[in-house]
């Protein structure tokens, strides 16, 4: 039921503020939308949902779980680390295609936009530290780095497909 009341919220707040925001200059471009709810609904998934609804302050583990020290874990050298930003690099590739599509920004505020959506999801993962949820979380500044390189290899793959099919109609 909490996922229904989650998934339910960020539908109206996608498709009653974003959608009409960016629909002024996508005309027709539902099936995008679409996508990008989709895509951005599986990464709230992954990162973010359930959100912590009890107020259960729990200041002891706040500090635990905050790294501010970039690609700490690969410095330290655990196991998962490199896994992990692999992982948190692709996972933000999507934004960074589907973003130009939907807004007609150029290349610096598709960055910039990856870049806050990963200081959200970060964000967002810092009040459920905070509120003592079930499901831990950890805050990490290299999350942050490497998801917004991603949301630049998107926007990279933009450009190149931008090009190709530009190129093949132009001819």
């Amino acid at each position: 039921m909490i996922y229904i009341l989650h998934y339910g919220l960020f539908f109206l707040i996608y498709f009653g503020y974003f959608f009409p925001l960016w629909q002024q200059s996508t005309r027709n471009k539902l099936t995008i939308h679409i996508m990008m709810f989709s895509y951005i609904s599986l990464v709230l998934s992954f990162t973010v949902i359930p959100i912590a609804i009890p107020f259960n302050y729990n200041y002891p583990n706040l500090w635990q779980s905050i790294n501010v020290i970039p690609f700490r874990d690969v410095i330290k050298g655990y196991g998962f680390a490199s896994r992990e930003i692999v992982l948190n690099t692709m996972m933000l590739i999507p934004f960074g295609f589907l973003f130009p599509l939907l807004t007609n920004l150029n290349g610096m505020r598709t960055i910039m936009a990856s870049c806050l959506f990963s200081i959200t999801i970060e964000t967002t993962q810092l009040m459920t530290i905070l509120f003592a949820t079930a499901h831990p979380r950890v805050v990490d500044v290299t999350d942050i780095i490497t998801n917004t390189t991603g949301g630049s290899f998107g926007y990279l793959l933009y450009i190149i497909f931008s090009c190709l099919l530009k190129g093949k109609y132009s001819q």
